[in-house]
């Protein structure tokens, strides 16, 4: 519920700065690019997946991939490939709407974790309902929105790395106590050089062609690994069993060998 009134009065104050022709902060999710498009539905294809997307995508389409692939083995996987043909998400001075959302204006009055949007378009506000009109509040805030923007979007790039990083090195550290363990894993992502494997506690690492049977491998564009001299093949959402070989806390890399009964 509190969520949902932030959403309201995050577009309450798109629409106010839009209405009153005021410069502004808004944040925006672009529609999928055709490249990104194109590369969604080849892999949809390459998982058996029943998809409906048209020339262009629109939120309820990939709502519904991700409604057929709950509660199967590629669910986590096709939230990867959903996100990943995603545009990213920024600050503009223009309103073009939010594709994630569903939301033709939005904007960030009241976030608690984006606090200089926010500051920004409320000294605006603030500005324009003490008295100043659109055109005082257009020489004022003008350059500064545009400064606002490409900095909100830069600092949050940062941010984001910054924690995703953060992450890695703490389940590096975790998995550095269970180095020789076995664990079972799903096949989240098939690469030139082996797979990417995710256990159930979220932690995940890499499985090189190194730590595999010897052959030659071929990658099918992020879907699967074949080993073409003994004609086995991993695909995403295989279930897989492997052993902990090394973790990495400075460089957040945990590797992993295949189990020995696989």
């Amino acid at each position: 519920m509190i969520e949902d009134f932030m959403l309201v009065a995050n577009e309450c104050a798109a629409r106010f700065g839009m209405d009153n022709n005021l410069p502004f902060v808004y944040r925006i999710h672009e529609e999928p690019s055709d490249e990104k498009l194109e590369s969604l539905r080849e892999a949809l294809v390459k998982l058996n997946v029943q998809y409906k997307l048209g020339e262009k995508a629109c939120p309820g389409d990939m709502s519904e991939i991700l409604k057929a692939a709950k509660g199967t083995d590629i669910d986590l996987i096709m939230n990867n490939i959903v996100l990943r043909s995603m545009s990213k998400a920024r600050y503009s001075t223009e309103p073009v709407g939010h594709f994630g959302l569903a939301l033709e204006d939005y904007a960030h009055f009241t976030s608690p974790i984006r606090r200089y949007p926010d500051l920004t378009i409320h000294r605006i506000m603030s500005a324009f309902l003490s008295g100043s009109s659109a055109e005082e509040c257009a020489t004022k805030f003008n350059k500064f929105v545009y400064a606002s923007a490409d900095q909100s979007t830069k600092t949050e790039l940062t941010a984001m790395q910054v924690e995703r990083s953060c992450e890695d090195c703490y389940k590096a550290e975790y998995m550095n106590a269970h180095i020789g363990e076995e664990f079972q894993g799903t096949v989240v992502s098939a690469v030139e050089f082996g797979l990417f494997i995710a256990l159930p506690d979220t932690c995940e690492g890499l499985l090189h062609t190194d730590n595999m049977p010897d052959g030659e491998y071929v990658c099918d564009d992020m879907v699967s690994l074949k080993n073409l001299t003994n004609g086995m093949e991993y695909r995403v959402g295989d279930p897989i069993r492997v052993k902990v070989i090394n973790a990495n806390v400075n460089s957040g890399k945990i590797d992993f060998a295949l189990a020995d009964e696989d």
